[in-house]
């Protein structure tokens, strides 16, 4: 026969945000929302579940012993504190309550050493962790690098600080500029940047005034701003004027980026002399490079191996920008120039940090290249792919012309060995 005075005459444990009461009783009310709709000329309701509301947890609890003051206390400390707040209970368990309305307590002469309390508690589900988006964290630190050195550009090319011969030297830099873009930018491309080309044709002939950093920085950026815009379109309005929207077809960020890299490359290694030729090549290295990062994240690209190539290549480019950008902060000394300069450089390396987590996050959901090796001195493709795919054909056709491209076949038979997809 189970005593239930002895339950009652025992109180069980419990805790709430890691101080200990004695549990009394409680009640609670499990359930959902439940919408009841009546409706004109009829007399059937209608209700619409619009998800789970459990009701609040109320609890009876009590502190006793000789220090049931200070016991008590800690508990209206507690509640006076922001929650979510841990609640272990008898038999419901451990988890996360807020409060659903402030704590009643009562003392009473009659029971002495100790104190009564109700709580309403509501239960408590934290929102699901939101991972951050690596490609925003990019874009950010990418906008924050073109910040960092356009504040370099606009102590270096200050009217005070540009005599005849820094002008002259500007004015040479940039023509090169024009020579490494028409270079990086033939076929297809040379008509994508021909507004960024006369941009820069214009920039040469700059005075200098209270805009000519913004002006200079803005013409070394254009072209690289045009090719990105090439590879990554704007999508037209779908309400607009009466005129028929036009959809440009994208260039395969392949093309503009490995432009964008040709160009810093060349400002890398540019060999004019004297102020300000060599801020303003690591300009050209950052601005290219900035546009390049976001371009070739959004490349499609079709294996593990070949986003490594990408993400260590462009990772390449940006240290040596950085390189570049610390000596110059070096050969200035301590100069405000040294100090943006400085900036740059640690905005370089945050960059770069958002370069590799990005392209890490794509180099993860994308196969891996496997070498197969054939026997026999060679085999039908189709063959190949019936080993690597089965028998459904839709699949087989699909991996039949993707041996046949990432090979570069010119026959339907192969030997030797061939690069295929893990699936």
């Amino acid at each position: 026969m189970v005593d239930f005075v002895s339950f009652a005459d025992a109180p069980l444990d419990a805790w709430i945000g890691g101080i200990p009461f004695l549990y009394l009783d409680a009640d609670d009310l499990p359930g959902r929302r439940v919408l009841r709709f009546m409706y004109p000329g009829s007399d059937v309701p209608d209700f619409q579940d619009i998800g789970r509301e459990d009701g609040p947890l109320r609890i009876t609890g009590m502190v006793v012993g000789d220090d049931w003051i200070s016991q008590a206390n800690a508990l209206r400390d507690l509640f006076a504190t922001p929650g979510p707040y841990t609640l272990v209970h008898p038999w419901l368990g451990t988890f996360l309550v807020m409060p659903a309305d402030k704590p009643r307590f009562s003392d009473s002469q009659s029971t002495l050493r100790a104190t009564k309390f109700e709580l309403s508690l509501w239960r408590y589900w934290p929102a699901p962790m939101m991972l951050a988006s690596t490609y925003a964290s990019l874009i950010s630190e990418m906008e924050a690098l073109r910040d960092a050195i356009d504040a370099v550009l606009a102590i270096v090319l200050a009217p005070a600080a540009l005599i005849v011969s820094a002008l002259a030297i500007a004015q040479a830099f940039v023509a090169q500029v024009v020579g490494w873009v028409a270079s990086a930018v033939l076929g297809g491309l040379a008509t994508v940047v021909a507004t960024g080309l006369d941009v820069l044709v214009a920039a040469e002939s700059l005075y200098t005034s209270a805009t000519y950093a913004t002006s200079l920085a803005e013409a070394l950026a254009e072209p690289f701003v045009e090719l990105a815009d090439a590879s990554n379109p704007e999508e037209p309005a779908a309400i607009g004027p009466g005129t028929a929207a036009v959809t440009t077809t994208p260039i395969d960020g392949r093309e503009t980026a490995t432009a964008m890299l040709s160009v810093a490359s060349a400002a890398a290694t540019q060999s004019i002399a004297g102020e300000p030729a060599p801020v303003l090549a690591i300009a050209v290295q950052v601005y290219a490079l900035s546009y390049a990062c976001v371009t070739a994240s959004d490349i499609d690209f079709t294996d593990a191996t070949e986003a490594t190539t990408w993400r260590d290549r462009i990772a390449t480019a940006l240290d040596t920008a950085a390189a570049a950008a610390g000596t110059a902060a070096a050969d200035a000394s301590d100069t405000p120039t040294a100090v943006a300069l400085g900036a740059l450089w640690q905005q370089l390396a945050t960059a770069r940090q958002a370069w590799f987590a990005d392209m890490n996050a794509v180099i993860g959901r994308l196969p891996a290249v496997q070498t197969l090796t054939l026997p026999g001195g060679g085999a039908s493709v189709w063959l190949v792919a019936q080993y690597l795919a089965g028998d459904d054909p839709t699949t087989l056709i699909a991996t039949v012309e993707t041996i046949v491209s990432r090979n570069a076949l010119t026959s339907p038979a192969t030997g030797g060995t061939i690069e295929v997809l893990e699936s």
